[in-house]
């Protein structure tokens, strides 16, 4: 799903899952005694792991994989516009500052994302942008990848620890590594759902700690959920504050049994909270001048981009600078428009959401723990899960759009159910015997032997091809840098149309390269006047479907040093 290479097959994947899964199932049913034993004896070892050593050993054992899939593969090479806007925002942050200022021709440099005024800036919330800027500042944004998928693993296992005895958490965390921490276009690439997966995963995670009975684990519970409640506000605020809603509910239930005792907590999470909420009304002030103006908000209204869903009035028609751009932007996005449509889209997103965190083997187990429900308090908590992981999909039913990081708050829900539905299949009676955590552990080795080969396969997925044009736009970079050139560079309209040529970092002054839209000879002049000197050169699209673009000069139009 997403991926970079044009020449990878997808299709092969869900098959090849699938036959591996069958062969799974045989070595379950097999059994051999020899290997059983061995078996018996790691899951021994990883039950005795303490809750603090597990979480650690979750966080460097993906910092690893994911720094191994580096070395193997190079870093990410960004080829969705997305991924460039939030290389923009850490490329902000690195630099020490919230925002940027406008440019000196703004109008030059609008482009799919990006607003130029009253600052510099994308319309993407800030969140995961921080893990980026701080691989940046480490030596590449790449580096940032794996920090995120290390936090990832490390807020995964915190997060079934409050919900599943040793070792499942750990188990857990390895299999959402694999399959989504470092196997999919969240950790092999600038963007995605793995902040607000984190975030959920914290604010989820500190729900049963809040009614434990022994000393502490309330206590210990208010910081995790206030950062989980920031981090979705601030990766995805809309899906985010649904995700809040049920557990603002559990919350108020908590706070209502023990208020006594909580009053303090209580008010310790409230200053959390404003605090959160004070930092994220100021980057909102430096970005749109309104500190309760979201980013998007203001992008929405400015550019008058169809929104994906009716839940806020439509903007006002737009008259764009480009051609290129009203292509982009001013399209009416189809969405469902009857009820047994919205349904049917929003069981199609539920189920590409449960595919895309569980993969094959854990699906059936989650279908395996909802399958009965009787009265009990398990039975709640497995219907509340259930809840947070439909609510996305249900909310984006009537939506243009969907993709995964859309309902990545879903993330955590999902995975307590299929990891449930793992530790009761252990607890059937098949021929009047109970199967046992003998059973457990072999549906657990064969789960990962799944897991493994097929991210192994599908990793070289997320690089793009040697011939995409994202590479040829990395290396006329690179080759500007390792120049230190002052180059212009005037993007046809027609290239514009495929994907954004329009990019910047975030300081235009220093920039090796100045992409520009191309507005005419007179903004073209103006603009290497005031980031002089720049040698100019046209993007063209080159000859033939699938050819590279060429560069030409513009000699006429550079401009010397003052």
């Amino acid at each position: 799903m997403y991926h970079a290479s044009i020449a990878f097959s997808g299709e092969i994947v869900p098959i090849l899952e699938l036959a591996l899964t069958l062969l799974a199932a045989l070595l379950v049913l097999w059994r051999p005694r020899r290997l059983e034993a061995w078996l018996r004896r790691g899951w021994r070892a990883l039950a005795a792991v303490g809750p603090r050593r597990a979480v650690l050993a979750s966080a460097l054992g993906a910092l690893l994989a994911s720094a191994a899939t580096m070395l193997w593969l190079g870093f990410p090479v960004p080829f969705v516009t997305d991924e460039h806007g939030y290389l923009f925002t850490a490329d902000t942050f690195a630099h020490g500052r919230l925002t940027n200022p406008t440019p000196r021709v703004p109008v030059a440099f609008e482009a799919i994302h990006v607003m130029v005024r009253p600052s510099y800036a994308t319309k993407y919330p800030p969140a995961p942008a921080l893990p980026l800027a701080a691989g940046q500042l480490l030596g590449h944004a790449g580096i940032g990848v794996c920090l995120t998928a290390a936090l990832f693993a490390a807020a995964c296992c915190w997060f079934l620890q409050g919900w599943l005895p040793p070792p499942w958490p750990l188990v857990g965390a390895a299999l959402a590594t694999l399959k989504i921490g470092i196997g999919s276009y969240w950790g092999q690439s600038y963007w995605g759902g793995a902040v607000t997966a984190i975030g959920a995963f914290l604010l989820y995670g500190a729900l049963p700690r809040l009614f434990r009975g022994h000393a502490g684990a309330p206590r210990l519970a208010w910081a995790p959920l206030a950062l989980g409640v920031f981090l979705l506000a601030n990766s995805r605020p809309f899906e985010g504050a649904l995700a809040a809603l049920p557990a603002a509910v559990v919350v108020a239930v908590a706070l209502a049994r023990r208020i006594r005792e909580w009053w303090k907590p209580a008010a310790a999470l409230t200053l959390a909270l404003a605090t959160g909420a004070a930092l994220t009304a100021a980057h909102n002030r430096a970005v749109t001048g309104d500190p309760l103006q979201l980013p998007y908000r203001l992008y929405v209204a400015t550019y008058g981009v169809d929104v994906l869903g009716p839940y806020v009035a439509p903007p006002p028609p737009v008259r764009y600078s480009s051609p290129a751009l009203a292509f982009h932007l001013a399209r009416s996005a189809p969405r469902p428009h009857t009820a047994s449509a919205a349904i049917a889209a929003g069981a199609g997103h539920f189920a590409r959401m449960a595919y895309f965190v569980c993969g094959l083997p854990l699906m059936v187990f989650a279908a395996f723990t909802v399958r009965r429900l009787p009265r009990t308090p398990a039975t709640r908590w497995k219907l509340f899960a259930l809840l947070c992981a439909a609510l996305p999909a249900a909310v984006h039913s009537v939506t243009a759009w969907w993709g995964p990081h859309y309902s990545a708050a879903a993330t955590g829900p999902l995975l307590l159910l299929a990891m449930t539905g793992m530790r009761e299949t252990a607890g059937l009676r098949w021929r009047g015997r109970r199967l046992g955590a003998a059973f457990a552990v072999w549906l657990a080795f064969a789960t990962l032997l799944v897991r493994l080969p097929l991210t192994l396969v599908e990793l070289p997925a997320f690089r793009p091809d040697p011939d995409h044009p994202s590479r040829f736009l990395r290396a006329l970079e690179a080759d500007a840098a390792r120049r230190s050139a002052r180059d212009l560079i005037v993007v046809d309209d027609r290239l514009r149309r495929g994907a954004e040529w329009v990019l910047n970092p975030a300081d235009l002054a220093s920039a090796p390269i100045l992409w520009i839209q191309d507005l005419g000879p007179e903004v073209t002049r103006q603009v290497a006047t005031a980031y002089a000197p720049r040698r100019v050169f046209a993007l063209e699209p080159g000859e033939g479907e699938r050819a590279l673009p060429r560069l030409r000069p513009l000699p006429e139009l550079d401009t010397p040093r003052h």
